[in-house]
């Protein structure tokens, strides 16, 4: 019987596949990235939605965000960029969720919803 072990890179690709479904519906022509961080690459996911998106798995059950992975993000932005960054981390069991800072929540999606008229 030849069973293949499922690598880290297995793992993240089933990550970005998971938030590229999930985006389709917001944008038609979300991707996720063939490396991410490369040739002027922001992040894991490409779309048209302004998020830089960078997926990552946990292995445990802490949400735990190396502040690197943010500021790393943050570098491959081009300057007067608009998009908001976004880190996805997925706990052991599947579960993932979004770490975003504090101000572009607010002022992004916060903002958005309860927009005055």
């Amino acid at each position: 019987m030849n069973i293949k072990k499922i690598t880290s890179w297995d793992k993240g690709r089933d990550l970005e596949s998971r938030v590229v479904q999930l985006l389709k519906p917001y944008d038609k022509y979300v991707r996720y990235e063939k490396g991410s961080g490369n040739q002027g690459n922001t992040g894991d996911i490409r779309n048209n939605l302004d998020l830089a998106i960078e997926c990552k798995n946990h292995k445990g059950k802490h949400i735990n965000v190396d502040i690197g992975i943010y500021d790393k993000l943050l570098t491959e932005m081009p300057l007067g960029c608009k998009k908001v960054p976004l880190v996805v981390r997925q706990v052991d069991d599947g579960r993932a969720f979004v770490v975003i800072k504090l101000e572009d929540f607010i002022n992004d999606f916060i903002d958005v919803i309860y927009a005055k008229e």
